[in-house]
């Protein structure tokens, strides 16, 4: 898979204000300004974006490293009188200036353009006047002739004196408005390219359809060369598969793999390469089904029956989690029952009854069934019990043609809780423990008051993207960042170890909890050195 020109121009375009970030005071800039037709008539509903990025709340690591953080969405409407007002908020530090573009829209209009240069510490900028031209529709549909093609594809159109690149829907349909003339429509380039030409301005119903895949040794060769390339570029753990040859892994597999005559064989021909890399977020998917890569054989460190025991009344919020007392302590208790089933709603809720349970001498976290989802919903958990603004972890990605090229690290932080749980947590963790919820369990680690008690992580945490292999229908999901504890310590393959060790066999957890009994033990002596020390 190749990315596209015109994505990457809109990656370049979001990047361009850098901010070399640290600790800084958030600010805001408005964008200002008017929107009229060519007779100065106002135009009302005109959509104005910053970087074509409908809403952002955080990007990290693009490229160079920095990080930008946004609030707000990051488009407005132009009002009756054709005015508008955007507003960007971010953190500026060390960066007199910064570039962003402003794309102006309206249906039965031409799309504009404004590149603009500003001072991160001023408060406003402008006002711009921007005068839309009515144009002339193109609409149709593009299929790339894969079931799975990503939701929103690029095309370019191109003619004698207009040049722009435009997103299709989710269904690769398309509606656009360009000035009178003959264009190009294409989308793609090299072997997937589709394009059509000689296009009239005011054409509708065009249909960008690829030739079928014809499933031949040279054409999957050529495919499995290609998705060689992306993974060459952006799967993030070669560094630490050293017992690969990648070069000799590919010129083994290529052969067998393009033998391969319809999606389903050109998945189970994958599966025994990429499992070489025992990576738990390599996975294959086909139009059917999914192929997992690896997976390493564990055992649940808990006993179900003795946790629902000890917790007295009990909020249940969904399939995700409970919270309620431990008897005859009084402890709080947060258990997860299933990670990825997490939604904003029952974290909420979840929030909410840890909240009530303030008066708590001690609080157990429970994440033995922390099984990945959403590391930023896990946010919402731990800052309830952090005080201060603290670095859990830090990240990479791929960035450059050696396995070695990374950005720079950068950090992933807990905002502080207005009113924090401080007193005693134990945090018990083992091998259920593993992607989103070794995030989960390092948000608890960084807390002061908190010691974790269990067995080691299952160590794989690869923020997965997919990649297509090219219009074959099969999609891989590769690792695309390098996870590591705030020192820059990498875990992945390897766990992240408890600060006390409860190592039973399988059988001890029949009728009983060794792990939840050392966690109530540990917990009551840190509450009472928490009581001796007052």
């Amino acid at each position: 898979m190749r990315i596209s020109t015109s994505l990457l121009l809109l990656v370049l375009a979001f990047i361009a204000p850098s901010f070399p970030l640290r600790a800084a005071e958030r600010q805001t800039i408005h964008f200002t300004g008017t929107v009229t037709d060519v007779n100065g008539k106002p135009l009302e509903g005109a959509t104005v974006q910053i970087n074509n990025m409908r809403e952002i709340k955080v990007t990290e690591g693009l490229g160079n490293g920095t990080s930008v953080y946004f609030s707000k969405k990051l488009n407005g409407l132009s009002d009756a009188d054709g005015k508008y007002d955007v507003p960007l908020i971010f953190e500026p530090v060390g960066q007199p200036r910064a570039t962003c573009i402003l794309w102006f829209e309206k249906k039965g209009y031409v799309r504009e353009y404004r590149t603009i240069n500003f001072s991160p510490v001023s408060q406003t900028n402008g006002p711009m006047a921007v005068v839309l031209k009515e144009g002339l529709i193109l609409s149709g549909n593009l299929n790339r002739g894969s079931p799975t093609s990503s939701a929103f594809t690029s095309l370019l159109i191109q003619g004698r004196t207009y040049k722009d690149n435009f997103l299709t829907d989710s269904k690769g349909n398309f509606e656009i408005y360009v000035p009178q003339g003959e264009y190009q429509v294409s989308a793609g380039h090299g072997n997937t390219s589709v394009r059509l030409d000689g296009v009239k301005a005011g054409s509708t119903n065009l249909v960008l359809r690829s030739s079928e895949l014809v499933w031949s040794e040279v054409t999957i060769g050529r495919e499995f060369d290609d998705f060689c390339r992306t993974m060459n570029q952006f799967y993030s753990y070669f560094f630490l598969k050293t017992n690969i040859d990648w070069d000799l892994l590919k010129q083994e597999y290529r052969p067998i793999v393009s033998k391969a005559k319809k999606p389903k064989e050109l998945a189970e021909s994958l599966q025994p390469m990429l499992a070489k890399f025992q990576d738990l977020h390599i996975a294959i998917e086909y139009p059917g089904g999914t192929l997992g890569t690896w997976s390493a054989p564990w055992n649940y460190n808990g006993n179900g029956d003795t946790i629902r025991s000890i917790i007295e009344s009990p909020t249940i919020c969904g399939k995700y989690a409970a919270v309620g007392r431990v008897k005859p302590d009084g402890f709080g208790y947060f258990l997860m029952i299933n990670q990825s089933a997490a939604t904003p709603e029952l974290v909420k809720q979840a929030a909410e009854a840890i909240v009530k349970l303030k008066d708590s001498p001690g609080f157990i976290i429970d994440l033995r069934r922390a099984n990945g989802g959403s590391e930023p919903l896990a946010v919402e958990i731990a800052k309830l019990f952090c005080a201060q603004k603290t670095v859990y972890a830090k990240s990479k990605y791929r960035n450059g043609s050696k396995h070695t090229d990374f950005t720079k690290e950068y950090d992933r932080v807990i905002e502080p809780f207005d009113n924090p749980y401080t007193k005693p947590v134990v945090c018990i963790i083992g091998p259920g423990t593993v992607s989103s919820g070794e995030g989960f369990a390092k948000m608890m680690i960084s807390l002061p008051n908190v010691t974790t008690v269990g067995l080691r992580t299952r160590g794989a945490s690869g923020n997965p993207k997919r990649y297509q292999v090219g219009q074959t229908g099969v999609v891989v999901t590769l690792s695309s960042w390098v996870d590591m504890m705030p020192n820059g310590e990498t875990f992945e393959g390897r766990g992240i170890p408890p600060d006390v060790t409860v190592d039973e066999p399988p059988a001890a957890y029949t009728d009983k909890d060794p792990t939840l009994a050392k966690a109530l033990e540990v917990l009551r002596q840190k509450v009472a050195g928490a009581k001796a020390a007052k």
